[in-house]
Order: C-alpha cells, then sequence, then structure tokens
C-alpha cells in the first residue's frame, strides 16, 4: 500500500492517472476504482480519462463517475450494461450503490486508488465502504497523513506493508509524475493479498 503526501499541485493526481494507465497496459481486464472526497474532484479524474482515451487508442479507458446528484438507477445500467473502467466515486455514491444488488460488494479490485485520503476519512460512508471493499493494490494520496490517520487505517489494511511518500514541493513536474509512478509500480499486483476486512 502506498500513501503519497504532497502539497497542491506536486502531482499527486497526475500520478494516480498513470498508476491507472499503466495497470491496463499490464491488464487491460483489471478492474479500477478511484475514490475522492468531493464531485469536483471526481469530475476532474473523469476529464482526465477521457482526454487520455482519445491519445491511447491501444487501451481501454472507458471512466465512469459515480456522483451525488446524478441519476442513481442510470449510474447503475452503466455499470450493467457498459462496464467502465476506471470506476471513479465519492463514498456516499459508491456506498449508496453497494448497497444494491450491483455485485459491486463481491467485487475483488486490482487497483483502488484513494485522493485525498485524509479527507475520505472525513466521510462516514467511507467507513463503511472499507467493512466490505476487496483490492489487490492501492494507491493513496494526501496533502496530510497523520499518525491518527495511519493508525485508523491500519485495522482495515491486514498483512500490508504502508509505504508513505512524501513530495516536498508544490510544483508539478514531469519527472515528479514518472518518479512516483515508478516506485508505486515496483511491486507486482499479484503480490499483494486480495481482501480487505474489518479486523
Amino acid at each position: 500500500a502506498y500513501f503519497l503526501i504532497g502539497k497542491p499541485n506536486s502531482g499527486k493526481s497526475s500520478s494516480s492517472q498513470l498508476i491507472v494507465v499503466e495497470s491496463l497496459v499490464k491488464d487491460p481486464n483489471a478492474n479500477i476504482l478511484i475514490l475522492t472526497p468531493t464531485k469536483e474532484l471526481g469530475l476532474q479524474f473523469m476529464n482526465n480519462f477521457q482526454s487520455s482515451s482519445n491519445c491511447c487508442n491501444n487501451i481501454r479507458i472507458l471512466p465512469k463517475a459515480l456522483l451525488g446528484g446524478n441519476d442513481v438507477d442510470r449510474d447503475i445500467s452503466a455499470l450493467r450494461d457498459i462496464n467502465p473502467n476506471p470506476l471513479i466515486s465519492t463514498p456516499g455514491r459508491f456506498f449508496d450503490i453497494l448497497s444494491r444488488d450491483t455485485g459491486l460488494s463481491s467485487r475483488t479490485w486490482d487497483v483502488v486508488i484513494w485522493d485525498e485520503i485524509n479527507k475520505l476519512m472525513d466521510a462516514q460512508a467511507f467507513s463503511e465502504i472499507l467493512k466490505v471493499l476487496r483490492f489487490k493494490y492501492l494507491f493513496a494520496t494526501s496533502t496530510d497523513f497523520s499518525e491518527a490517520h495511519k493508525s485508523k487505517l491500519m485495522k482495515y489494511i491486514k498483512n500490508r506493508e504502508v509505504v508513505i511518500m512524501t513530495i516536498d514541493t508544490n510544483q508539478m513536474t514531469s519527472d515528479n509524475v514518472l518518479n512516483i509512478s515508478q516506485a508505486a509500480s515496483k511491486e507486482s499486483i499479484e503480490n499483494f493479498p486480495s481482501d480487505l476486512k474489518d479486523a
């Protein structure tokens, strides 16, 4: 599990996006989930991946944003009919869809990204999601990740080494993004346990 700490505009979100693309290059069938604390961040990811799909013709990138304010029945239909990937969601909407008969609650995600984990942890729905979420590879970003945050999360993360990386700059560069994604990708997805359950 990799936790990336950095100031705004340091390349955290771009690193997450690159990790998703690299994962789909390695395995076009990888199931990928991105959780963001706000609708605005979710739309930002959605727009970025739509742009990526236009320049990566050999990779299937079909993003879908599950966000509050959208028609939930339409979201569920999209999950069934087009099998979007990556899936981008806020905790409240994702938990709402998890509680319905959509098959997501039994899915093991190959890659899970938590964007701004310190803010995600403030959402009650996120705590409920952690009880049922299963994944192989985790990449989380934050502007701040305290020992209290780490302690709270560790009861959900079993048998995983937590690596915390810090960006000491507030200026995003292509080198930042590349170095981060390369460091986080050193561990093979298959080397991670596939369960994340309540302790």
